[in-house]
This record gives C-alpha cells, sequence and structure tokens, in this order.
C-alpha cells in the first residue's frame, strides 16, 4: 500500500512538471513595452568642451561637438547647422551659422570662438543650438549653454 502511494505521487509529480513547463506564447507578449524601446531612429546628442570659459585678452574658444546615431550605428554625411542662438562670441569662420557634415564617426566639430574681457562688461552666456537636417515633416535640434565668466580688470 505504502509503495502505491509513493508510486502515485511520483506519477503526479512528473504529470504537474510535464504540464507546467508547456508555457503558451500569448500574442500579447509581441506588443511593444510602454517604456520601450524608443521609436526614433536617429538620436542627435551636442556637447561642448569646455562649457565655461575664461574671458582675458586673449580669446577663449570651447570646441561644440554633435554626434548622430542611426539605430546607435554613427551616421556619417549627415549635415548638422549650428547656430549662435545668443550671447556674444563667433564660430571659427566669424559666423553666427555655419552648416557641417559628419565625419565617418558621425561627428561634425565646430570651434566658438569667445569674447575678450574688453568686450563684455560682465559674465554671459551663450547658447548654441545644433539642428540635423533631415527629409522628415519633423526637426531635431539640440541646445548647449557655455557660461563666459569676465575676468577682473
Amino acid at each position: 500500500m505504502k509503495a502505491k502511494i509513493i508510486t502515485f505521487a511520483i506519477g503526479l509529480g512528473l504529470v504537474l512538471f510535464v504540464f507546467s513547463s508547456c508555457v503558451r506564447q500569448d500574442a500579447r507578449d509581441n506588443e511593444p513595452s510602454p517604456t520601450g524601446p524608443s521609436t526614433i531612429y536617429l538620436t542627435l546628442y551636442l556637447s561642448a568642451s569646455p562649457n565655461v570659459l575664461y574671458a582675458t585678452t586673449s580669446r577663449p574658444t570651447s570646441e561644440i561637438k554633435a554626434v548622430v546615431k542611426e539605430g546607435n550605428i554613427p551616421l556619417a554625411g549627415a549635415t548638422i547647422y549650428f547656430t549662435l542662438q545668443g550671447g556674444p562670441g563667433y564660430f571659427s569662420d566669424y559666423s553666427r551659422r555655419i552648416a557641417i557634415v559628419t565625419d565617418g564617426g558621425g561627428v561634425a566639430t565646430i570651434l566658438y570662438v569667445g569674447p575678450t574681457k574688453d568686450e563684455i562688461a560682465n559674465d554671459q552666456d551663450a547658447a548654441i543650438q545644433a539642428h540635423l537636417q533631415t527629409s522628415s515633416p519633423n526637426y531635431m535640434h539640440k541646445e548647449v549653454y557655455l557660461r563666459i565668466l569676465r575676468a577682473e580688470d
């Protein structure tokens, strides 16, 4: 009798094990998650190095870098429009707007040239925008701010 109970328990355990391992794939498992992945395929990153400049008798500079990726792969040949939105200074070609094409690493770089201490009366901010040229009806842009500290007289 005891052997029958043990055999029944082992058999029942095997049956439960077999049926619990069969998992039905539900169609709802294929729905995208509300937290990701993102539906935006192009990404644009913008940085300034350094982002705080010290204006003395010589002009401070900052490297403004935009990185464009398409599905996490660097996008070469994309046009980025850099615009100095507000504040003193100019880009290395003496303009306040310039178009740069990304290289093989998806990077477009421009040099911002700040003012001397004689050209500003106090600390200033400069805002630089980068616009990615696309063929979609939407546009992508990022903005970076530079703080310009005026040296004492």
